[in-house]
């Protein structure tokens, strides 16, 4: 069974505040009025939802509820506040994960019924009220990978891949708070 965990953190999200300025100042066309970063975690187990809350419960490398919160995802996209701004998502996975490897060894040597981790990062990007749902998805792919110095940014095409999610209207998440 597959398992989606979406990790952000409580307070405002470095990155997530650099990659906007730096988006608005080279892609002033194509630049989202707001960003935000999740760390993704997809599990495969042979274990409930509940197992796998256990299991982060023992590990704050995973979700620290001090500084961050989650949302397991029943939809590709965590649920945004209902702000008007029409959402898409950049989904980025490295090619060749190191740390979903050593987190997969981990968790199996830990007996936790995980047989599998794989990590991404999914920045959620708003534009503004009435943009077609057709310009976001265009927008979100010329910000997503690096293609030079003035083009892209989310995704570095020589490590990583990178896919466009679009919102689909469902808001099928649970709240994790504390996990």
């Amino acid at each position: 069974m597959r398992h989606v965990l979406a990790v952000t953190l409580k307070s405002p999200d470095p990155a997530a505040i650099t990659a906007l300025g730096a988006l608005a100042g080279f892609m002033p066309g194509s630049a989202p009025v707001r960003i935000l970063r999740y760390e993704v975690w997809e599990f495969e187990a042979e274990c409930d939802r509940d197992s796998i809350v256990r299991t982060v419960d023992r590990y704050p490398d995973i979700l620290n509820p001090n500084k961050q919160r989650g949302a397991f995802l029943d939809a590709e996209l965590p649920p945004v506040a209902g702000d008007g701004l029409v959402w898409a998502g950049v989904r980025v996975v490295d090619n060749s994960s190191g740390a979903s490897e050593g987190w997969t060894s981990l968790l199996r040597k830990a007996g936790t019924g995980i047989s599998s981790v794989k990590l991404s990062v999914l920045w959620m990007l708003g534009y503004p009220p009435g943009t077609s749902a057709a310009d976001a998805e265009r927008m979100a792919g010329e910000t997503a990978v690096a293609v030079g110095r003035t083009r892209g940014l989310l995704a570095n095409p020589v490590s990583q891949a990178a896919s466009i999610v679009l919102m689909d209207g469902s808001s099928g998440s649970d709240t994790v708070s504390g996990v």
